[in-house]
């Protein structure tokens, strides 16, 4: 039996020739390396790319928000100050529809105006040459009568 001293495994696997042994080490010294660093790169990018977008995509929500509280705070504060206006201009319903038509051309989410009495009969509208309504039923004049 012939003994294998423990140093000759490693000189088994190195190739005898010089162009293997340039290639070996041309592997373990730029290949792998370069393979890692390219790896690690990706990585590193697309961890870069997916946060930038979710910070963009955060921002153009709160923008959006913002923008959209702004849009109906107006109209809410639009509508308090016409039903301010309402009231003091009496019975007069040449001047209540020219305030609820001035109301539905300055905001288009307005699409009907109209005055109300507090039996549900509709006393004027913005639509002109339209029929005036019984909104007694309708869930609006109902949660407005109760002052919600």
């Amino acid at each position: 039996m012939r003994k294998i001293p423990l140093f000759s495994f490693p000189r088994n696997f190195i190739p005898k020739q010089i162009w293997q042994q340039i290639f070996f080490i041309l592997v373990f010294v730029v290949v792998i390396p370069l393979g890692s660093l390219g790896v690690l790169l990706v990585t590193t990018s697309q961890k870069a790319i997916k946060e930038t977008v979710l910070r963009d995509q955060r921002e153009l929500a709160v923008h959006t928000t913002r923008e959209i509280k702004e849009h109906v705070y107006g109209a809410s504060e639009l509508l308090y100050v016409t039903a301010a206006l309402l009231g003091t201009l009496d019975a007069d319903r040449w001047k209540q529809q020219t305030a609820l038509v001035e109301l539905a051309l300055r905001n288009p989410a307005f699409e009907r105006a109209s005055f109300v009495s507090m039996d549900g009969y509709e006393m004027t509208t913005s639509e002109l040459g339209t029929s005036l309504r019984f909104v007694n039923k309708e869930p609006a004049f109902e949660k407005a009568s109760r002052g919600e």
